[in-house]
């Protein structure tokens, strides 16, 4: 769910932190990759550390039968929680409209039919659904529907919305760069609050006009910095998928980018990645793509960009107290 697709024969690690077990990375692996269980095991902690990772809610989504009882996948399962490395809050098996816990161990916790998900459920299955409510994310069908949640709309991939990319950058160019800085903020500000509104849209101008905006780096990076607050992390975020749909290549790097920042600051790493696959196929040498990926490649926790963007929210008010 927190992948914002449904995962198939995968195996989803979420990371929690601290004793209100908040919300981190979101690892998925091919269970087919899983192999041997020991060394699957170690990777799985592996990545579980750098993620800084409290403990773990681990997830198997797979259609193999349950038989007698037994769960698909148990030997690895009792691997991960048997791992010195991992502390595992919950495993639970998921299968269509059931879920089956792994701690159940055949003591009749669970039915062998499995629990039905509209019915009761673990306090983690239901922190991980509310999590997912309350960011606005939907779940689509599988990641393929992701990546065409966030590919440009055959209407804006027209003449005409190029024409107005292009008119929007020329006006963006020939401004001065606090203006650019002061429009970016402005249009960001009025734009989050209409889509507060179910009916709220955003023209086509209005969208070429933001991505134009972010190709200026210091109006971009002043935007990057909003990614400090939770709560204006998820306006912006709604706000940059609707705009990346209608702005074509190859002049998306730029919105593709903030939006990766702001999908990864919320640890929706899929997304994340996906928006930078996008923006570095239109640029393969965008600094700040790039720098995501790595961060991504290493699975550097959200946390990290918190404390940059606090870091540099610092120093901007410290300048300007100065000065």
């Amino acid at each position: 769910m927190l992948l914002g697709y449904q995962p198939t024969e995968s195996l989803v690690i979420s990371c929690l932190h601290g004793d209100r077990a908040a919300l981190g990375l979101t690892l998925r692996f091919d269970l087919d990759t899983l192999e041997p269980v020991g060394e699957a095991a170690d990777e799985v902690a592996a990545r579980a550390t750098v993620a800084g990772a409290d403990t773990v809610l681990l997830a198997v989504y797979s259609e193999q039968a349950v038989v007698g009882g037994k769960l698909p996948y148990v030997d690895l399962i009792g691997e991960l929680f048997e791992h010195p490395d991992l502390w595992v809050s919950d495993a639970l098996l998921v299968q269509h409209d059931r879920w089956w816990s792994y701690l159940c161990a055949g003591d009749g916790c669970c039915p062998p039919e499995g629990v039905a998900i509209e019915g009761p459920r673990t306090a983690e299955l239901t922190t991980l659904e509310a999590s997912l409510v309350l960011s606005g994310s939907s779940v689509l069908a599988d990641r393929a529907s992701l990546v065409s949640s966030l590919a440009t709309e055959s209407s804006a991939a027209t003449p005409t919305q190029r024409r107005r990319v292009t008119r929007a950058r020329s006006r963006v160019a020939a401004m001065t760069v606090e203006h650019r800085r002061v429009e970016l903020a402005r249009l960001v500000d009025r734009l989050t609050a209409r889509l507060q509104d179910p009916r709220g849209v955003v023209t086509d101008a209005e969208s070429a006009s933001l991505a134009a905006l972010c190709e200026d780096i210091g109006a971009r990076d002043d935007l990057l910095l909003q990614a400090a607050s939770a709560q204006r992390r998820a306006q912006v975020l709604a706000l940059l998928r609707v705009v990346l749909r209608r702005i074509p290549p190859p002049h998306d790097a730029p919105i593709c980018t903030v939006l990766a920042w702001f999908a990864y600051a919320t640890g929706d790493g899929t997304l994340a990645n996906i928006a930078l696959d996008r923006a570095l196929g239109s640029d393969p040498y965008y600094s700040l793509a790039q720098l995501i990926e790595s961060g991504l490649d290493r699975q550097l926790p959200p946390s990290v960009i918190e404390e940059v963007v606090n870091g540099a929210a610092q120093d901007i008010a410290a300048r300007d107290a100065a000065g």
